[in-house]
């Protein structure tokens, strides 16, 4: 395979520390690769003293795949960063330095049972924050307890016993927020449990690994002399945990870091730029550059070269042009939300209808709330799609679902009806996800107890509820008469308008300000509220409260025969899921001020923001539609980068190629149109494509050649071109053809 100079000179690269820039598209797999191939087969280092790791089992996989063409490199231990904690745990083990068994459990599903027993015992000591518990979000609380890891935040810095040189790293947890005050002595519990029965859960085996090269210099010894070449790739996306881990084995700084800090879209969970950006200080590292892309057409290139120029916190580079003038970018401005949704599903229509595939196309969110009109004109039009979660999976949705559940089996109950066996499991179903959504501190025996009461003994919900609270302490009394009144409020809206009902319920259970406060991560807890404020949007002009309910119904059961039925199948996701990923045909929707950039919560990141659009925009080989609404503010990514400029420009540089090829073999350009050339190729930075792509880049630079020889060293000023730009045409002119 042709390698490019850029690509050439990582490979070429011996030995030393070294940091790759490698852009969106740009074929870093491919340099560290031929890199590691080249290293072996030269006999710089042995293939098994390799170690070439990265963030994600996908990355490992084409790792491992692209290595197979040099079946001496079959010995290079390629591994995902979890998989060599592991690895340094299970050596800990068999030479005594880990005395704890290894559990029979499945290591994912740990945490799982560490916290059941946690919770079990926080109730037995009766701790403070007891009441707290009967609503605790499971995986809100469990991740948090993984961040705190992956940032080296213990649970109790002191009992860690951490040798001195560990401690300068390590910190003491905090809790989320003050109303989540209680997650950090529940998580000093969950410690006290897990050390207890001696589990090793997946977020420990990192956190161990590291600990155990920090805690036994025969340890980190015998680890550092088992490599003597480090690569990682996706170095974007590490943690500090992560980088200190690899910071102890990479002893022998022979050690490369491969990424690309424009596309940091992770520090909710721990990732950060400075740890790519202080690379090359930390270990006086090379630097090298790859900034071609192989993936964009000029469109979608220069939008994102212009909308990530405004981050401070990068490397200053841009994507180079490989693919050349075709390909499509688009904005188009939408009267509503269900407008852009069927204006998007019918240009995903008439690309399959061209002959697309279903999975060459991509609409790419920036949260999970923006895909209901979506999802729903995909499924009215029978078009197959995948999607992480349907948005009535969601938890938010869901649990709204639930309450009006519960308000049309309190109304058949309040009629006399007696609920069937299917009637009596989805009440079950229904209590169990609304309960102490919002936190009511219902404990597991009170829950039961009402359950028993409306199963049964086949007494109506709101009756129930106002029995126990005269059983019950004041306080949750309290919440139990609330949640009666909304009960017996809901019951009687069933028949009225869907949108208000579900506004007004969302105002009566305060439930998106719960959505934001009972979530330990600013991020998640805030989509979730904006995935309440979008439902309520999508049930506008759907009718009743029940046939809003019959709707999402009768979309659940198609989606799921759907689901069954077909392979090839549409994508929808979020940004970041998408990342790594590409597609001939790429739609974003909503690009306005609000959503994107995301600016629902407290704090938010302009800067990470600004990375998300950068990844959405190069996620296409062939054409981006960016989609927004007319009557609000357009994202401020498009307006601070002048966007109608672009877009004319693009237009003018496509045409002008156009217009040369038209006259046959050769490229003809006229005066005007050899100008308008070398002013845009200057403007946009893309000599390199016209240099090492472009197939008919020496005519090209002749016609330019031609026609600067026409004017003054004053007109060539003037016209924003200067010495080393009329040179740069000069000398492709001459090159051979």
């Amino acid at each position: 395979m042709r390698l490019t100079d850029q690509q050439q000179a990582v490979v070429d690269h011996d030995t030393g520390p070294a940091l790759v820039f490698a852009v969106a598209g740009a074929g870093k797999t491919t340099a560290m690769v031929h890199r590691i191939g080249r290293l072996v087969s030269e006999g710089i280092f042995s293939a098994e003293r390799i170690l070439a790791t990265s963030f994600g089992k996908n990355n490992q996989r084409d790792l491992r795949q692209a290595l197979t063409r040099w079946p001496a490199c079959a010995p290079v231990q390629v591994s995902t960063l979890h998989a060599l904690g592991r690895n340094i745990v299970m050596a800990a083990r068999e030479n005594g330095l880990l005395t704890t068994p290894q559990s029979r459990h499945k290591t994912g599903k740990l945490d799982q049972l560490v916290l059941n027993i946690a919770l079990g015992e926080a109730r037995r000591r009766d701790v403070p924050y007891k009441r707290e518990l009967n609503g605790l979000d499971r995986q809100d609380f469990l991740d948090y307890v993984g961040r705190s890891k992956g940032n080296l935040a213990y649970a109790d810095l002191k009992s860690a016993h951490l040798p001195r040189s560990a401690r300068k790293l390590a910190s003491q947890a905090e809790p989320p927020s003050d109303k989540l005050a209680w997650y950090l002595p529940l998580y000093q519990l969950f410690e006290e449990v897990r050390q207890a029965q001696g589990w090793i859960t997946f977020d420990d085996m990192l956190l161990t690994g590291w600990e155990l090269l920090q805690r036994f210099p025969q340890m980190r010894e015998m680890w550092q002399t088992r490599y003597d070449c480090v690569l990682v790739d996706e170095f974007q996306d590490i943690n500090l945990v992560q980088s200190e881990l690899l910071d102890t084995l990479a002893a022998q700084r022979n050690y490369m870091a491969i990424g690309d800090d424009d596309q940091t879209i992770y520090q909710w969970r721990g990732a950060h730029p400075r740890f790519i950006l202080d690379f090359p200080k930390r270990y006086k590292a090379a630097t090298y550059l790859i900034t071609d892309n192989f993936r964009c057409p000029i469109g979608p290139l220069l939008l994102a070269n212009r909308v990530i120029a405004h981050n401070q916190q990068r490397r200053p580079k841009q994507l180079n042009l490989t693919k050349g003038f075709d390909g499509h970018l688009h904005i188009t401005p939408h009267s509503n939300v269900e407008q852009m949704a069927r204006d998007i599903v019918a240009a995903a229509m008439a690309e399959y209808a061209q002959g697309r595939r279903w999975r060459d196309i991509a609409v790419l969110v920036r949260l999970n709330a923006q895909t209901p009109h979506i999802e729903q004109q995909l499924i009215e039009h029978d078009i197959p799609y995948r999607v992480s979660k349907p948005f009535y999976e969601r938890f938010e949705i869901v649990t709204l679902i639930a309450y009006c559940r519960l308000a049309w089996i309190e109304q058949q109950m309040r009629l006399g009806k007696r609920l069937s066996s299917r009637q009596r499991s989805a009440f079950e179903q229904a209590w169990r996800d609304t309960h102490n959504r919002p936190k009511r501190y219902i404990s597991r025996d009170l829950h039961d107890s009402i359950r028993y009461a409306v199963v049964q003994l086949q007494m109506p919900f709101t009756d129930a509820l106002r029995t126990h609270a005269e059983r019950v302490s004041p306080y949750v009394a309290e919440s139990l008469d609330m949640l009666a009144d909304d009960m017996g409020w809901l019951a009687q809206q069933l028949e009225q308008s869907a949108e208000i009902t579900l506004q007004q319920l969302d105002w009566r259970l305060q439930f998106q300000m719960y959505l934001r406060d009972s979530s330990g991560n600013e991020q998640i807890g805030d989509g979730r509220a904006a995935g309440v404020a979008a439902f309520q949007l999508y049930a506008r002009g759907k009718g009743t409260l029940l046939q809003f309910m019959q709707h999402i119904r009768e979309l659940a059961e198609h989606r799921n025969l759907q689901a069954d039925s077909k392979i090839d199948a549409l994508t929808v996701s979020t940004i970041h899921q998408a990342k790594g990923l590409e597609w001939p045909v790429v739609f974003v929707p909503h690009v306005n001020q609000g959503m994107l950039p995301f600016t629902g919560m407290t704090t938010f990141n302009l800067e990470e923001e600004r990375r998300l659009f950068y990844v959405a925009v190069t996620r296409t080989r062939e054409k981006l539609s960016l989609h927004l609404l007319r009557d609000e503010d357009a994202s401020q990514f498009l307006r601070e980068i002048d966007t109608k400029q672009l877009l004319h420009e693009i237009k003018q540089w496509q045409s002008i190629v156009d217009t040369a090829r038209a006259n046959g073999s050769l490229p003809v350009l006229q005066g005007r149109d050899a100008q308008l050339l070398a002013q845009l190729t200057q403007r946009y930075a893309q000599q390199r494509y016209f240099q090492h792509y472009c197939t008919d880049g020496v005519q090209m630079a002749q016609a330019v050649v031609a026609w600067l020889d026409t004017q003054s060293p004053r007109a060539l000023r003037e016209q924003g071109l200067n010495s080393a730009d009329t040179d740069f045409w000069r000398t492709l002119a001459n090159s051979p053809q």
